[in-house]
């Protein structure tokens, strides 16, 4: 994955309880880039890490997710914008420069440990036709994966 790029899926939180894993990129030792919603503080997070494990962008903002509802959630950088859209509306964002770290460990999705004393946290619901670009998907390409994808999930 280059500068920019963009992940997203169709995802249903089947458990609104628990911290609920989206995807992971490892590096070790609870390090790499993830993305994860977090049921106590109700906020969906972005976090990437260098490759000594420092965070180099961490930002989240409240989004309380219902539970057995899908949702089509996106993960985009374009140039020092990063963004994470639910059903293609911005509901954190933050504007930060340091490069995106490329791990070459693993990438899962519907998982992303390191987070505290449940060191493998993993999506209790369902995901959908998760997609990575090495580009930022532009507003008009992410309503069309939106549209042309809804019906399976509505």
């Amino acid at each position: 994955v280059g500068k920019d790029f963009t992940y997203l899926g169709w995802y249903n939180f089947g458990n609104v309880t628990s911290v609920q894993g989206l995807w992971h990129q490892h590096a070790g030792a609870g390090r790499g880039n993830r993305g994860y919603w977090e049921n106590v503080a109700g906020k969906i997070y972005w976090e990437c890490n260098n490759e000594a494990g420092t965070s180099i962008n961490t930002f989240s903002n409240l989004w309380a997710p219902a539970a057995s509802t899908w949702y089509f959630l996106a993960y985009r950088r374009t140039g020092t914008l990063w963004e994470i859209l639910v059903d293609n509306v911005v509901v954190a964002s933050n504007v930060d420069a340091d490069d995106f770290t490329t791990y070459t460990g693993v990438f899962d999705i519907g998982e992303a440990d390191g987070l505290g004393a449940d060191y493998g946290c993993w999506l209790t619901g369902k995901c959908g036709e998760f997609a990575a670009f090495s580009r930022a998907i532009s507003a008009a390409e992410l309503y069309y994966f939106r549209s042309a994808t809804k019906w399976r999930y509505q």
